[in-house]
């Protein structure tokens, strides 16, 4: 699976809305992604506020003791899918709240079972990925990206930005550009890093349908394309979070 590419946030989409029985069958990619975007808006105004955040049995997003933004992976998840965190905090320092979907929807206009049912069936995109030992780059928009690697290796790299100021990822920058135009495709696209994601969605959607873009702020910290083994032996060679 090593030469496969990651897989990343715009194919967990895909998969989420057109997997056999999806509960999200309803929706286009393009909500998809919006309800995604929001979830991190959330995601990242709860730690601006001195907040955790639990994450659909993934993990929770918390501060240590010097302040910092730190992802604790569940210690079920890693026991069900046999992969382990390269660098785990032994706890946060705040207190935790689950994600609103009521709010979240609120700042969509959509139904909150829309949310709900949105994350849940991403989080089993991310599943089935690990399970059939996929790469994965699993972007949160102006937040950073959730990483597993072929060798079951777990990591989550945060935003140089975010880790400077959650309120970055609300910032203009950092949200969706709903302007649409022709022949664009701008989920999660070049400006996360990553041209095969582009070019993957182009195909896909023969570019039929504007989508959202995002600026997720990672800068140089972002692998760029042809990095996986690279990325895999810095994370196989541990280390402290970003």
């Amino acid at each position: 699976m090593d030469d496969l590419p990651p897989v990343e946030i715009s194919d967990l989409i895909h998969d989420a809305v057109n997997a056999p029985l999806s509960n999200i069958a309803d929706l286009s990619e393009f909500d998809a992604g919006n309800i995604w975007v929001h979830v991190c808006h959330f995601v990242a105004q709860s730690i601006a506020e001195n907040k955790g955040v639990t994450l659909s049995g993934v993990g929770v997003f918390n501060l240590s003791p010097a302040g910092q933004p730190v992802f604790i992976l569940s210690e079920r998840f890693a026991q069900r899918h046999n992969v382990c965190a390269v660098s785990q905090p032994l706890t946060g320092t705040n207190a935790v709240v689950t994600l609103n979907y009521s709010k979240i929807s609120g700042s969509l206009d959509v139904d909150r079972s829309a949310v709900e049912r949105c994350v849940g069936e991403l989080v089993l995109a991310l599943e089935k990925n690990i399970k059939a030992r996929r790469q994965v780059w699993m972007q949160f928009p102006g937040i950073g990206q959730f990483i597993v690697t072929a060798q079951r290796k777990v990591k989550f790299q945060f935003a140089k930005e975010f880790v400077r100021d959650p309120l970055t990822a609300l910032r203009p920058t950092s949200r969706m550009d709903l302007v649409s135009r022709a022949g664009t495709v701008g989920v999660f696209a070049s400006r996360l890093g990553s041209r095969q994601t582009a070019s993957r969605l182009s195909s896909r959607l023969g570019e039929r349908t504007p989508l959202p873009s995002v600026e997720l702020g990672l800068g140089s910290t972002v692998p760029e394309d042809g990095r996986s083994r690279q990325l895999a032996r810095e994370i196989g060679g541990g280390g402290g979070g970003d």
